[in-house]
């Protein structure tokens, strides 16, 4: 996880450039999050996060996108679900 870097202060994270060093587990969900791994094992099966990647059987999620998707906060004071944050990020890229 030296790709990550943790700031409680903000909840934000720096990943590096390379894609492989920007897809963490979700231990580094967790991690960025501030919850416990099986939090955020509860959180991805409820769809409270964003699609992660899959290689095989690995599940990796982007850190970028995850960073993003932080930033995003509705009127209600929670993050957008899978659904809706799949709708937001097709809506900026023009689809």
């Amino acid at each position: 996880m030296n790709a990550m870097l943790h700031c409680p202060e903000t909840a934000t994270i720096r990943p590096s450039s390379s894609l492989t060093n920007r897809m963490v587990p979700i231990g580094g969900v967790a991690i960025l999050l501030g919850v416990s791994e099986r939090h955020a094992k509860k959180m991805h099966a409820a769809g409270e996060l964003p699609s992660p990647h899959r290689f095989g059987r690995s599940v990796r999620f982007d850190l970028l996108e995850l960073n993003e998707w932080l930033t995003r906060v509705k009127p209600d004071g929670t993050r957008p679900t899978r659904k809706e944050w799949a709708w937001i990020r097709a809506s900026v890229r023009g689809r």
